[in-house]
């Protein structure tokens, strides 16, 4: 029964569930009825012991598949980095992406925990470098005008300092009814955009779900915790949600 179970989840998915509560009743229940035997038989099986290494390896060899090395991985980390990080951070989609690879390679998945570590260092390391990039794009004076929106003390007259609303959380106020008002407080917004001097072409070549990306991060994010972020990480993020589209 087990390795009827191992068997056609490796057929469907390329990859052996990872404990024996992963695999859905309905098809334990559908193989057992097919096999003519009752789904106990299914908890039965050792899950750890020598029986279930011999039964991956027969559908390894029987399916042309090999166990994934370090070597791989570095592979598939690369690959990752160029063919679906540019397009794609979100770390479930990246992962399907890994699958799929690992499955056309012919290779056998690692365990869940260590797939999942050489997903978050793709991420990581191309979030650094687009990050580190988009910076070296913006002067100087550009950069003095991000960190000022984030800024949220201002004097009292006596050298002490009190809080006042960041500019940031000013431009992401919503814009309410309309009247003249808010009309005039729009076109300030507007004015204080543009006041940032970011290169017209900053962002224009990069895919629309990656600078989306980036504006999410950026409103969820209060002023302080943006203060906190590296300086290539904070002007990413504060560029991106500020850029006129």
């Amino acid at each position: 029964m087990g390795f009827a179970v191992l068997l056609k989840c490796f057929q469907f998915n390329a990859r052996f569930p990872t404990s024996r509560r992963s695999v859905p009743k309905p098809v334990v229940g559908y193989l057992a009825q097919q096999l003519r035997i009752s789904p106990k038989c299914f908890r039965e099986y050792d899950w750890s012991g020598r029986t279930i290494e011999r039964h991956r390896a027969k559908i390894l060899a029987h399916y042309n598949f090999q166990e994934s090395t370090l070597a791989d991985m570095d592979r598939l980390k690369e690959w990752l980095c160029d063919k679906v990080l540019a397009f794609e951070y979100q770390e479930a989609q990246v992962m399907e992406a890994a699958y799929d690879y690992l499955r056309s390679a012919k290779l056998e998945p690692p365990t869940l925990a260590r797939l999942k570590r050489v997903v978050r260092s793709a991420i990581r390391d191309t979030e650094k470098a687009f990050c580190e990039s988009t910076t070296q794009q913006l002067s100087a004076h550009t950069c003095k005008k991000l960190d000022a929106l984030l800024d949220t003390e201002r004097a009292d007259g006596k050298g002490d300092a009190q809080f006042k609303q960041s500019a940031f959380n000013f431009l992401k106020t919503d814009p309410g009814r309309i009247s003249l008002k808010s009309l005039l407080t729009e076109i300030e917004k507007l004015k204080a955009i543009r006041n940032l001097g970011l290169p017209p072409e900053l962002f224009s070549t990069v895919p629309p779900t990656i600078t989306a990306h980036y504006r999410r991060r950026a409103s969820v994010e209060t002023p302080r915790e943006l203060r906190r972020h590296p300086k290539a990480i904070r002007y990413t993020l504060v560029a991106a949600s500020r850029r006129q589209p």
